[in-house]
């Protein structure tokens, strides 16, 4: 189960809770998935500003009698209400199960995206003046510039290489 299944389950799970509760079908109302400010209020969240507008009561009430209807399973560790939030905690045995099923899987393509829509990028790097030695820092610009090419790539970047 990858990072966006275990995101939509907890989604499809606060939109089972919120039908529970204030009996009302909410398929077409979007709900905001994010990340608390700190790991220990959970490891996602969600507002529920916009509830609070939709069934006219404060932030901070919808939030808790949400998350006393969403149940704990081998996923859902943890659902706590912290101010106008939702705060969910996965169980860290099945995350830590899930990223190393992704890693195997995937192996050397592991990290790797399309978010750069196959954008043109140059690197330059390793520039050494002919006419002095090298020196340390010369191998630190060359591997910084390899570093940052191969990065670039590996984010879907076609790249250009140039060094002298």
């Amino acid at each position: 189960m990858s990072i966006e299944k275990i995101k939509n389950l907890i989604l499809s799970q606060t939109e089972n809770a919120i039908e529970k509760v204030f009996r009302r079908n909410l398929k077409n109302f979007h709900l905001v998935l994010t990340y608390p400010p700190n790991i220990h209020l959970g490891d996602f969240a969600i507002e529920c500003f916009n509830l609070a507008k939709e069934f006219k009561k404060a932030p901070e009430e919808i939030a808790e009698k949400i998350s006393k209807t969403i149940e704990s399973n081998e996923i859902i560790e943890e659902v706590q209400a912290i101010g106008p939030y939702l705060n969910f905690k996965i169980n860290k045995t099945f995350l830590f199960k899930e990223v190393l099923n992704e890693i195997i899987e995937k192996g050397n393509e592991f990290g790797n995206s399309e978010i750069a829509e196959n954008k043109q990028i140059m690197v330059e790097y390793l520039c050494p003046n002919t006419n002095k030695p090298l020196h340390f820092g010369h191998i630190r610009n060359g591997v910084l510039g390899m570093a940052m090419a191969n990065l670039f790539q590996s984010i879907g970047n076609k790249i250009i290489k140039a060094n002298l």
